[in-house]
């Protein structure tokens, strides 16, 4: 049987783990939101189902490696977490919070976005990838 979590992991772990699933699910639901609704069923294979599809994988496996304590997943998402946090709050920062406008849906994706790396850059989440974290295969 396939465990959810690893047996080491700390609440952090645990928690940041299901924001990125949440993350995942929800930027699958833009997607398909933004180009079967918005776009009125005026979708191409690639856009509009292979790739929300992909992306939606690819998420779904570094969070199941993240709360396996899969050292590779969970160093390769962290990092392109943080990078992209400093991508998205430098504009913010150096033009004032007043000048974005932000949608609903996006300021529930960077609250996910922002509480699971949150969670996930804790001293316990480090500590225990760390420790326990493996860079073999997520199955096991």
């Amino acid at each position: 049987m396939l465990r959810m979590f690893h047996p080491s992991s700390p609440q952090t772990v645990k928690i940041g783990s299901i924001c990125a699933f949440l993350l995942t699910v929800w930027n699958l639901l833009m997607w398909l939101g933004m180009d079967w609704v918005v776009f009125d069923w005026n979708v191409r294979l690639w856009h509009g189902v292979l790739r929300p599809l992909l992306q939606f994988a690819v998420g779904i496996t570094c969070v199941l490696g993240i709360s396996r304590l899969v050292g590779i997943l969970y160093w390769a998402w962290l990092i392109m977490s943080t990078a992209l946090i400093i991508e998205w709050l430098v504009p913010v920062v150096s033009s004032g919070l007043g000048a974005a406008a932000w949608s609903p849906a996006a300021v529930v994706e960077f609250s996910l976005w922002l509480l699971a790396t949150g969670l996930l850059l804790a001293p316990s989440s480090l500590h225990a990838d760390w420790r326990y974290g493996r860079l073999k295969s997520a199955v096991g």
